[in-house]
């Protein structure tokens, strides 16, 4: 039986959007290595914004650690909302509304060992929520610690968009919705895997040491979809680009990338793209062998992305 629990810590309704971001790759605060920083952008200054990380200490110990977010204290103590133990080791998940702190643009996180006692950190989960009059999103967002044994199995439910973060020492899970199977494999590190099919699933420990699974989201968005047309000719050595918002609602941002043959010939974002307004650029000097040229859009909505890439016609 599974050991732990995966409480909801926030669940509603709002006319906006959320961004779910990972950092997967796990770090040791050991020795010499006292501290870690994590660095996340926020499309715009966040109506909500909530850290969950998760991390494994001995069994004997309670290390000291502090958390930052822009150079403001989040904690003192390491004080964690959810812990289970596998012998010698405490698995660990802490749960802070910081969205006082979060800002428009970079943002840092920093965890600081003030003790000899070591700590691994497993995974650090960013969720934004970004207010916008033209989106409608509900959600339930669960977090903690769960350990999945040899063969063991928890259910979840998927309302739309699901998020799944899970991880472990070493060993492989495998998530199976009705009509796909994901499979996920870690060494001391978390995963991020994206569900979209709607309905029940089911996270399944497949070998070797347990599955933690640390975070759950999901959310369904009634939106305006994001449509838009990008176009690339060549004429007299130069290329001419030209990208037209074809949405019913104004897009936050808009990025042209144009390669020639691999490399980067221009690249330009975007604020503030109006419906049916059209963007048009020439690149001069663009080279003669253009054997693989190609334009990368991007255009972004209250944190939703839409990504075309168009080769020169």
């Amino acid at each position: 039986m599974p050991k732990g629990d995966l409480p909801l810590f926030d669940k509603g309704c709002f006319n906006g959007s959320i961004e779910v971001q990972s950092f997967t790759k796990g770090i040791s605060l050991r020795d010499s290595n006292r501290s870690v920083s994590y660095t996340f952008e926020l499309e715009k200054e966040p109506l909500k914004l909530y850290m969950i990380a998760s991390a494994e200490r001995s069994f004997t110990v309670m290390p000291k650690l502090r958390i930052w977010l822009n150079d403001f204290s989040l904690s003192k103590e390491f004080k964690p909302n959810v812990e289970i133990t596998d012998g010698n080791s405490v698995f660990s998940t802490i749960i802070y509304d910081i969205s006082p702190f979060g800002k428009k643009g970079r943002n840092e996180l920093n965890f600081v060992r003030s003790s000899n006692d070591s700590m691994n950190i497993i995974n650090v989960t960013v969720v934004s929520f970004y207010k916008d009059d033209d989106l409608k999103t509900d959600y339930k967002l669960n977090a903690g610690t769960v350990m999945l044994g040899n063969r063991e199995t928890m259910e979840l439910e998927n309302i739309g968009k699901g998020i799944l973060v899970l991880g472990g020492k070493k060993g492989s899970a495998k998530v199976f919705t009705a009509k796909d199977v994901l499979t996920s494999s870690y060494f001391m590190e978390s995963d991020e895997l994206e569900i979209t099919t709607e309905g029940k699933l089911k996270v399944a420990n497949e070998e070797g040491n347990s599955t933690l699974v640390f975070f759950y989201g999901t959310f369904s968005v009634a939106s305006p979809e994001i449509r838009i047309s990008p176009q690339v000719t060549h004429k007299d050595g130069s290329i001419f680009l030209s990208v037209r918002n074809e949405s019913d609602v104004q897009l936050d941002k808009m990025v042209m990338n144009l390669t020639v043959n691999g490399v980067t010939k221009f690249f330009k974002v975007y604020s503030s793209v109006k419906p049916n307004e059209e963007l048009r650029e020439k690149v001069d000097k663009a080279g003669e062998k253009l054997l693989n040229v190609n334009l990368r859009v991007v255009g972004v909505k209250s944190g939703m992305r839409i990504v075309i890439d168009k080769p020169l016609e």
